[in-house]
């Protein structure tokens, strides 16, 4: 709300000078109003000597915001307030350019009148000389014009008022408030190409990436020459898996912008999941290339290297990353897996501890850790490093895959079983599980059920050597 309460509101009096002295009550309850939300009144007593009386109050009359018909008998008297101020109000009531409000002072009959449509203040139409305390009166009357306050400035902000409020919210997480606000820019003009961009944005962190995907596309619709909205369309497909279309949104956006590294890195991402290893590496390498800082690139040039069985270059690699950022966690845990795949066990280990003294809420580097230990044949210590992944991580089909592993060389082997099953739960492709699980069965003299599983090792790609 902080932008929101920037905004001027102009209020106008129409009242008869009879009922001055109730004005001036009215205009002391509102004060709080008035320097909460830069409330300015205007009357015709503040008309300055020698200025045309009509003409100045029609200009008051014609650009405020909220308007106060004071009800009494005197005000349905006189012609100029019932007649031409009155008409005037509730004309551009009509139209939408401001909010009418009329308060009864003093009882005085008014149905039928004009105004007669719009809810009368006080409390049940209840005059305000009639209430047993007046202060409470006035109070009833200022609740409600709190509310319809609060309802114009939502009307009167500007799309780019709701962006910014917007932006504000997202920088400090209020993600659902923020989507909200750049929804409001969207009711207002619904050609805004940055409102969905932002709007995108915030779907995608509240893990809402479907509708994420639609209003990335609906700003590429608006604003087809923005590279922004094919690169967050790509980061969103990425999170639904959406790979290859992910790929085609981030090669867009190079077409567009060829000089951000972002681009290339997030395509470098989209190339991994896809396995499509040497085309991630030229990726990450040209984010490099863009930004040699770029740690993130780094890790992700590590990875495709391990997939290519480039270990040493991988290690390389992850420890350039980690010269640039000595606290990068991810690129110890990418160097630990190289120190893995090369049996280097004890390095790999101390690689993967680092990574979690530096983020003790890594999932993957305790895995990692595990793969470590196993292979050190510490399978108590393995065991226990794959738990701990699992529970910061209950979906990751590795660690029960790893945790298996460490069971088989416990000799455990009905537990073991277990593990690669659930492993298999997680993601039924998982060739290593089938592969490890008929090992398990083996040991159990469970010939047939462990054929079965090797042979579906086989049929996913697993190639004996």
């Amino acid at each position: 709300m902080a932008d929101a309460l920037k905004q001027e509101i102009k209020l106008f009096y129409c009242y008869a000078h009879e009922d001055k002295l109730l004005r001036d009550e009215l205009e002391k309850h509102l004060s709080w109003l008035r320097r909460r939300y830069q409330l300015t009144n205007w009357y015709d007593r503040e008309i300055l000597p020698g200025e045309e009386w009509e003409q100045a109050i029609d200009m008051h009359l014609d650009t405020a915001n909220l308007i106060l018909l004071l009800i009494s008998s005197d005000f349905m008297n006189s012609d100029y307030c019932y007649g031409k101020e009155m008409r005037r109000a509730l004309e551009r009531h009509r139209e939408g350019t401001c909010r009418v409000i009329p308060i009864l002072l003093r009882p005085t009959y008014w149905e039928g009148a004009p105004f007669s449509n719009l809810q009368l203040l006080p409390t049940d139409a209840r005059p305000i000389t009639r209430w047993p305390d007046r202060d409470e009166a006035f109070q009833d009357v200022v609740t409600e014009i709190s509310r319809t306050i609060k309802d114009l400035l939502i009307s009167l902000k500007t799309k780019e008022e709701w962006v910014r409020e917007g932006n504000a919210l997202y920088n400090l997480k209020r993600y659902e408030e923020a989507l909200g606000t750049f929804e409001q820019a969207i009711r207002l003009d619904p050609n805004y190409s940055y409102a969905y961009y932002y709007k995108g944005n915030a779907l995608n962190d509240l893990k809402r990436y479907e509708e994420a995907v639609q209003a990335f596309e609906q700003a590429i619709h608006l604003d087809p020459d923005d590279a922004d909205n094919y690169q967050y369309k790509g980061n969103a497909l990425d999170d639904l898996n959406r790979y290859e279309e992910a790929v085609q949104a981030f090669e867009q956006a190079i077409h567009l912008d060829p000089d951000d590294a972002d681009n290339y890195h997030n395509k470098g991402i989209a190339l991994t999941e896809l396995k499509r290893h040497e085309e991630a590496l030229a990726a990450f390498e040209q984010a490099i290339r863009l930004d040699p800082n770029y740690t993130y690139a780094y890790y992700g040039k590590g990875n495709a290297l391990n997939e290519l069985k480039r270990y040493e270059d991988a290690i390389a690699t992850c420890e350039q990353a980690i010269r640039l950022d000595p606290n990068f966690a991810l690129a110890y845990y990418g160097k630990g897996n190289a120190l893995d795949e090369l049996k280097r066990y004890e390095e790999a280990l101390a690689a993967h501890e680092q990574a979690i003294r530096l983020d003790p809420n890594y999932s993957y580097a305790y895995n990692g850790k595990g793969n470590a230990l196993n292979g050190l044949k510490r399978y108590e210590e393995a065991l226990a490093a794959y738990e701990q992944a699992i529970r910061l991580d209950p979906n990751d089909a590795a660690s029960y895959n790893g945790k298996g592993g460490a069971l088989n060389g416990l000799k455990r082997y009905e537990e073991a079983v277990q593990a690669f099953e659930q492993a298999i739960h997680l993601d039924p492709n998982y060739f290593y599980a089938h592969l490890f699980k008929g090992i398990a069965l083996t040991e159990l003299k469970q010939r047939q059920e462990a054929e079965q599983a090797f042979e579906k090792a086989r049929q996913l790609g697993f190639r004996s050597r």
